[in-house]
């Protein structure tokens, strides 16, 4: 499947998604070679759908919580945005799983950057595509 590692040096974190098809291939790697597209982060969501996308939701990085989507493809290089602002707003810390129904995103932190005061959440949305979320439970 796939394997994602998140390098922090120097100040500065660098996103890195390899994925298997028989063998490892760089999707992208930072500001080296194919840029992902989009800005470095931590504590984000990460999942390979069935249909060979990898799906990356929110996350954040030392000064904000981003609210965001992003789907790729081995083969295509890079990383295109699907929403810029989800309905479930900017968090960090939750959970993406993939199940026959889609994406489910769980909970997370809507604060908690910086000096903010963690704010936990306990929501449940789902998607069958990545752009479009539905609330499931609040």
């Amino acid at each position: 499947c796939c394997l994602l590692w998140v390098l922090a040096f120097a100040g500065a974190a660098a996103l890195v998604i390899y994925f298997a098809l028989g063998s490892w291939t760089v999707i992208c790697f930072g500001d080296e070679g194919v840029a992902c597209g989009f800005a470095a982060r931590a504590d984000f969501g990460a999942a390979y759908m069935p249909d060979g996308r990898v799906v990356v939701v929110a996350g954040r990085d030392s000064e904000q919580n981003f609210g965001d989507v992003w789907v790729g493809r081995a083969e295509s290089g890079g990383f295109e945005l699907l929403d810029a602002s989800a309905p479930f707003g900017p968090r960090h810390g939750h959970s993406l799983l993939v199940s026959s129904a889609g994406l489910h995103l769980l909970g997370g932190d809507s604060a908690g950057v910086g000096n903010d005061t963690s704010r936990f959440l306990n929501d449940v949305w789902s998607s069958t595509d990545g752009a479009t979320w539905v609330l499931q439970t609040a």
